[in-house]
């Protein structure tokens, strides 16, 4: 892991894959009732923010995380959502680009704990 977040854009691209992952284990969930992979998924990101918080060098990227991809992923997806004819969020971040760049509220739900 610290090789991807030792530049800009290991961080931008591990904080996609991060939200992509989440996101496809969000619909799998919802979709079919698969909490397993859901599950695993939250761990996981625990273990990963916990790293960086013990870490001196990695510290600063729980916060970038946050800033960046929760709270501006965040206040771009209300908006987008609201001028999209989605009917509702699983169609919403059914499409691969929304999946990786938009915040799913249950992601935000799971930083809020």
């Amino acid at each position: 892991m610290p090789i991807l977040l030792s530049s800009e854009k290991g961080k931008k691209n591990f904080a996609k894959y991060m939200k992509l992952q989440f996101n496809s284990s969000v619909i799998q969930m919802l979709q079919i009732g698969q909490k397993g992979s859901y599950q695993e998924l939250k761990k996981t990101l625990k273990n990963i923010f916990d790293y960086c918080d013990k870490s001196e060098q990695y510290k600063e990227y729980a916060a970038y995380f946050f800033v960046e991809e929760i709270v501006r992923s965040g206040l771009k997806s209300v908006k987008d959502f609201k001028e999209t004819s989605a009917k509702n969020l699983n169609d919403y971040f059914s499409m691969e680009e929304r999946a990786a760049v938009m915040l799913n509220p249950y992601l935000l739900r799971y930083f809020a704990k």
